[in-house]
């Protein structure tokens, strides 16, 4: 097991830094929820913040303003939090 993965029951999180403040993400499945995602990128700690900045419509998918938890992150999505300078790109392992 390595120093820089997190393992959980639903995913897979590793995470590389690349330029420009992009991050990749990566997971097993298919797909994962926006809350989930925040998770295991480390944008968050909790489900609740992750909560409270999705309905407050400070996070954006893919440019746009997303106000759904249960939205599905697939294969190539770009996740940002308003005033972050970090963009998370979504990939499937």
């Amino acid at each position: 097991m390595c120093g820089l993965c997190i393992y959980t029951s639903k995913a897979v999180h590793k995470r590389r830094y690349l330029q420009n403040g992009m991050e990749t993400v990566y997971f097993r499945d298919e797909y994962v929820t926006l809350n989930q995602f925040l998770k295991l990128s480390g944008a968050v700690n909790t489900g609740g913040e992750g909560k409270e900045l999705i309905i407050s419509g400070q996070v954006y998918v893919n440019g746009e303003i997303e106000t759904r938890r249960g939205k599905k992150i697939r294969k190539g999505d770009k996740v940002r939090i308003e005033g972050s300078d970090t963009e998370y790109i979504a990939e499937n392992e």
